[in-house]
């Protein structure tokens, strides 16, 4: 992630919402959360996600050519008709909600009569996407290295047939409870948030290793950012920096977020920039890049 930042723009004043539901859906419609139905994180199994009018940054891109997919947490929506397959993704593996339900299963007094637990899920554009096992503490530590790995055969497939690509690597770290892989855990000597940087640093360092060894480098721009601040829940809690606040606050602390973004030959590498970013901002930016068209029917942030 060093040589990321080294290598492109680091944005110092990038700012996301203060929960994740909200944060994602400013990224893959261009416009307030608000407008979607996706203002706050859904609880309790309530019919949840994005409007399905709406237009996704995927919808765009997969109109303008491109292969779509989406690796990890999605949390835009639980049920067929507003998971990633139904809103413009090609293809998609992940968990449709959150990565502190993988908590449930192993709870006291969990019923999952009550509250089914979360699924990992996959699906198609086109088909009905389906449940492939129960999130549980053990796919917790798994899943990461797994949204890895498809991540990089999706860029193998389509390097192979000249076809331009979208990969949303969602990966579900350093959400609680930040868990290392096994292959991670005890590797640092400083315990399991140690640990877990570790292994999202080493996922990052393998799907830009794919970008070079696919001869791709100079044609792909690489996003890293995140959706929100740190949410202080022991012993998983995270670190804000100077910034005042956490997650679900609208102080720095909640809102305020890493982002870098590296495009060789058209940004600078080593740049940094204190100018005020807003997630919602990604979708023109990209679209006027790739040429895919911007919705002109309705309000947008652009």
């Amino acid at each position: 992630m060093d040589s990321l930042a080294r290598e492109g723009l680091r944005l110092t004043n990038m700012n996301m919402e203060t929960q994740c539901t909200p944060s994602r859906s400013s990224i893959l419609t261009g416009r307030y959360a608000i407008r979607s139905g996706t203002h706050s994180v859904p609880f309790g199994g309530v019919a949840d996600g994005l409007t399905q009018w709406e237009v996704t940054l995927a919808e765009a891109l997969s109109a303008a050519g491109y292969a779509t997919a989406l690796y990890g947490k999605w949390h835009l929506g639980s049920h067929d008709g507003r998971l990633p397959n139904d809103q413009g993704f090609d293809e998609w593996y992940g968990i449709p909600r959150t990565t502190d339900e993988a908590l449930w299963p192993s709870s006291a007094g969990y019923s999952p009569s009550v509250m089914p637990p979360e699924q990992i899920m996959e699906g198609r554009k086109g088909e009905k996407s389906r449940a492939v096992r129960i999130y549980d503490l053990e796919q917790r530590r798994l899943i990461d290295a797994e949204l890895t790995r498809r991540t990089i055969a999706f860029m193998e497939r389509n390097v192979s047939v000249r076809r331009p690509f979208f990969a949303y690597a969602s990966i579900t770290q350093p959400h609680l409870p930040t868990l290392p892989n096994p292959a991670f855990a005890g590797r640092t000597g400083n315990g399991e948030w140690a640990d877990m940087l570790a292994e999202m640093d080493h996922n990052v360092g393998q799907m830009l290793d794919a970008v070079d060894r696919l001869g791709i480098r100079d044609g792909t721009i690489v996003i890293f950012a995140s959706d929100n601040g740190p949410k202080f829940v022991k012993p998983w809690d995270g670190w804000a920096g100077p910034w005042r606040g956490q997650y679900f606050t609208a102080w720095e602390g909640g809102i305020r977020v890493p982002f870098m973004i590296r495009r060789p030959g058209r940004i600078r590498a080593g740049r940094v920039s204190d100018e005020i970013v807003h997630g919602a901002d990604l979708f023109p930016t990209l679209a006027r890049i790739t040429g895919a068209r911007v919705p002109d029917d309705r309000p947008s942030t652009a």
